[in-house]
């Protein structure tokens, strides 16, 4: 069975409290979760003990923050508590997570580097900042989860579900997500140079500002993502699986290769424009009339500078004509 989380005490013992005491102390265990007491790394060791490991330890809600479980940390903690996990994670040079519960958990700034995560629940929870340097995330549930400005270098997330992540400002050099899922995920203007994205889904994701120089992304889907102002110099799409309706404002295509044939139904503002040449007639033809005389109901905006010519060609036109009839107006009413 699952250990709850506990509340930090003052010294270690080699029994957690159990749900009873702390139904006690606060009611029920989920009041507990909720009150957001921290927990330490000495108190997370007891539960680890209590638990019989990470497969399945039950620390959904739970208040993480600078927690510090480096192999440093890891180390002195098995030199000073005895616990036999602190001592197998020492030997590891890692802590293990694998298979916990840490929907909602709190793990700002904290200290994980080179943990190990395999398929934990870590929905919605928030690593804002997180040190997870080398980790393995590989299979995890980060649904939703807050990665802002998390440290990701080198860290595995292969085949992760990160649908809905807050990934702004994350840090992912070299980072391993083939296959992962980040369908309208966010990670603007992070850092994925040299990242491994094989077939990894990007649909809807937004990529604004993203360093992606040297990604791999062969067989990956940015089916409507967002690649504005993005850094695309020298990077390979046409291995991509698909480029349609893909927002390419502002991004530093240097060198990036790509096929006509990916973007499918075209760019954008291609798809914007299809729509709006197949949309109401009578709507398209009160704008036409409004940029011949110059009005502009600003209803529908044109796309593409071929548009934009005939609009302005059209507009030009509309000037020019009004001022021959007032000219001609003119001459008429001084010869009479």
């Amino acid at each position: 069975m699952a250990a709850a989380v506990a509340p930090a005490g003052d010294g270690l013992s080699d029994e957690a409290p159990t749900s009873g005491d702390m139904a006690a102390q606060s009611g029920d265990v989920s009041t507990w979760h909720r009150n957001r007491e921290r927990v330490d790394p000495f108190t997370f060791g007891t539960l680890v003990k209590q638990n019989g490991g990470t497969e399945g330890l039950d620390l959904h809600g739970a208040n993480l923050a600078d927690i510090d479980l480096s192999p440093e940390m890891i180390a002195k903690l098995a030199a000073e508590t005895h616990l036999e996990h602190f001592i197998f994670w020492s030997f590891r040079k890692h802590a293990s997570f694998r298979g916990a519960h840490l929907e909602c958990a709190s793990l700002w700034d904290a200290k994980l580097p080179q943990a190990e995560f395999y398929e934990a629940h870590l929905e919605g929870a928030k690593l804002s900042g997180a040190h997870l340097e080398g980790a393995s995330l590989e299979r995890a549930h980060l649904h939703r989860a807050k990665l802002d400005k998390a440290h990701l270098d080198q860290a595995v997330l292969r085949d992760a579900q990160l649908q809905g992540a807050d990934m702004y400002l994350a840090e992912l050099p070299g980072a391993n997500l083939q296959r992962a899922q980040l369908h309208s995920s966010e990670p603007m203007w992070a850092d994925l140079k040299g990242a491994d994205l094989f077939g990894a889904g990007l649909e809807r994701a937004n990529l604004t500002g993203a360093d992606l120089r040297g990604a791999r992304l062969t067989n990956a889907h940015l089916d409507d993502a967002s690649l504005m102002y993005a850094q695309l110099q020298g990077v390979d799409l046409s291995v991509v699986n698909s480029l349609d309706g893909v927002a390419w404002y502002g991004a530093f295509l240097d060198r990036t290769r790509m096929g006509r044939l990916q973007l499918r139904e075209g760019i954008g503002d291609e798809r914007k424009a299809r729509v709006l040449n197949t949309g109401d007639a009578y709507q398209e033809a009160m704008e036409a009339i409004g940029a011949f005389a110059t009005i502009g109901f600003n209803t529908l905006e044109p796309l593409g500078w071929g548009a934009r010519l005939l609009t302005s060609v059209e507009s030009a036109l509309g000037v020019l004509l009004f001022a021959l009839f007032v000219f001609t107006l003119g001459n008429r009413m001084s010869r009479s």
